[in-house]
């Protein structure tokens, strides 16, 4: 068990391999598709259960940007995909870092 959470070390490292292992799909999926959502809503979802709500880990993944901070009438397509596979790219960095700091192996 983690220390003050409710899940094994084992099954928390087992589900963040598993949500860092779907990131590399959605580098094929747009910004707004459901997919993205669901990932992301269920992500952080886990991350709370690990870690805690409101923990510092919940607190960076959630400060996560997956499109540009400022939009304007110039901001291209190109711009918020870059932005988006930016913030997937950040996301699976501090998931990974997460595995490793419970003790285990991130094999990506």
């Amino acid at each position: 068990m983690i220390e003050g959470i409710k899940i094994r070390k084992d099954e928390a490292v087992r589900e963040l391999r598993a949500c860092c292992r779907h990131i590399e799909a959605l580098k094929d999926t747009p910004l707004y598709s459901s997919e993205f959502h669901r990932w992301r809503r269920g992500a952080e979802e886990l991350i709370g259960k690990i870690f805690g709500e409101r923990s510092d880990q919940d607190r960076d993944f959630k400060a996560i940007y997956y499109n540009p901070i400022v939009i304007s009438c110039r901001t291209g397509d190109a711009d918020i995909e870059v932005a988006y596979r930016e913030g997937l790219e950040q996301a699976r960095k501090m998931i990974v870092s997460w595995i490793d700091s419970l003790g285990c192996e991130p094999r990506e």
